[in-house]
């Protein structure tokens, strides 16, 4: 583990060094978890803002204060645990550690208004599953050769809930994390980090 730690701290100086100045630029925004659901909202002014609504694995609440990077390390001001580890970031991507524990991965909250871009009918690549949502909250899906139709409700900016009968897997209500939506490309996480890129429909 302190390898794969090692290895990823190496990964994320170099690609800090080759995209921006310092790691708090590469921080700097808001980023979702799907579960347990939490935000965190890093500022360039050095201060942080975080919510988690579910209580599986962290703390329910919401904190404020300061936050610093030190070496390969995170630091907040006012969290109940040790420094994070930050294992790698990207454009789009954050993954961060805790002692032992399973890493945290999140992934950047999108900033344009979802509820209205989400409108219309999206391609799964290489595969002939697809989406299609409608002004009226009603989704349908393809997938291998089997439909489904059902419902979609975003419940806040960055998170999308489907429910969906009658195909294989989506037998239930899930929660997605909107990780992008623009003009021509939809991008969904599920609750194991597990992102779809999706292209819009001709």
């Amino acid at each position: 583990m302190r390898m794969l730690q090692s290895l990823g701290v190496i990964s994320l100086f170099a690609a800090l060094s080759s995209c921006s100045p310092s790691p708090e630029s590469a921080l700097v925004g808001k980023w979702l978890m799907i579960d347990p659901t939490q935000t965190l909202d890093l500022r360039a002014d050095g201060t942080f803002n975080t919510c988690t609504k579910t209580t599986r694995s962290l703390p329910k609440g919401c904190f404020v204060g300061e936050y610093k990077v030190d070496g390969s390390n995170l630091v907040f001001s006012s969290l109940p645990a040790r420094p994070r580890t930050i294992l790698s970031v990207s454009r789009d991507e954050l993954t961060l550690a805790v002692g032992e524990r399973p890493a945290f991965r999140y992934v950047r909250a999108s900033t344009s208004k979802p509820e209205a871009t989400i409108v219309g009918k999206w391609l799964f690549s290489d595969t002939a599953q697809s989406l299609e949502f409608l002004k009226s909250g009603t989704v349908n899906v393809i997938a291998g050769g089997s439909s489904a139709a059902g419902t979609y409700k975003f419940v806040d900016k960055n998170r999308l809930r489907l429910d969906l009968g009658g195909l294989g897997g989506f037998g239930k209500s899930q929660l997605y994390g909107v990780s992008s939506v623009s003009k021509n490309e939809l991008t969904l996480t599920d609750d194991h980090g597990q992102a779809s890129m999706f292209i819009r429909a001709p």
